[in-house]
C-alpha cells in the first residue's frame, strides 16, 4: 500500500452510528493513539478531563457529554478495561455516570467524526483525519519520561503538532 487511507475516501460510507448517536449532548470524539504505550499514558489524562468536565458545572454549564472512543480493534479491549477500572474505582465521583461508546469499525469511526462536536485527538495523522472531516480538534500528546528528558535539552519549542 502506498499513500494514506484518507486519500482513498471518495464518498462517506453509511454506518449504523444512529444507534449510539446521542441528541442533546455534546459529542466528543476521542482518539487516544495507536500504540500501547500511548494509550496507557493518554487514557490517564483523558479520564481526568472527562471527570473535570463532568464534575465542574461551571465548565460544562450543565451540559452533558457523550464520549466516542475511536480506536482500532487491537486496542478496543485495553480501552474498555481502562474505562471500566476507572469508572468503578471512582465511587465518590460522577465519573461513573459518564456515557461513552467504543467504536472500532472504520466506517463508523468516520461517521462519528462527522457527527461529533469536538475531537480530543492524539497528535499525528489522526489530526489530519479530523481536519478532513472538519471536526474542531484539540490535539495532544504526552511523551514518555525518557524522551522528555532527552528532548528537553535538544528542542527549544514548547508545543508542536501538525499544521495546515
Amino acid at each position: 500500500f502506498v499513500g494514506h487511507p484518507l486519500a482513498e475516501i471518495t464518498e462517506q460510507k453509511k454506518g449504523d452510528l444512529e444507534k449510539v448517536y446521542n441528541k442533546g449532548k455534546i459529542k466528543i470524539a476521542v482518539m487516544p493513539g495507536s500504540r500501547q504505550g500511548e494509550i496507557t499514558r493518554h487514557m490517564k489524562i483523558l479520564m481526568e478531563v472527562m471527570q473535570k468536565l463532568r464534575d465542574d458545572s461551571s465548565l460544562a454549564n450543565g451540559v452533558d457529554f457523550c464520549w466516542y472512543f475511536l480506536v482500532n480493534k487491537t486496542h478496543k479491549a485495553k480501552i474498555k478495561q481502562i474505562l471500566l477500572k476507572n469508572l468503578s474505582s471512582n465511587k465518590s465521583s460522577n465519573l461513573r455516570k459518564i456515557q461513552y461508546h467504543i467504536i472500532d469499525n472504520v466506517d463508523l469511526k468516520r461517521k462519528a467524526l462527522t457527527k461529533c462536536d469536538l475531537g480530543l485527538i492524539k497528535a499525528g495523522t489522526a489530526v489530519l483525519e479530523s481536519a478532513y472531516f472538519s471536526l474542531p480538534t484539540i490535539a495532544f500528546y504526552k511523551i514518555n519520561i525518557i524522551s522528555a528528558l532527552i528532548l528537553k535539552y535538544k528542542l527549544k519549542i514548547k508545543y508542536l503538532t501538525l499544521e495546515f
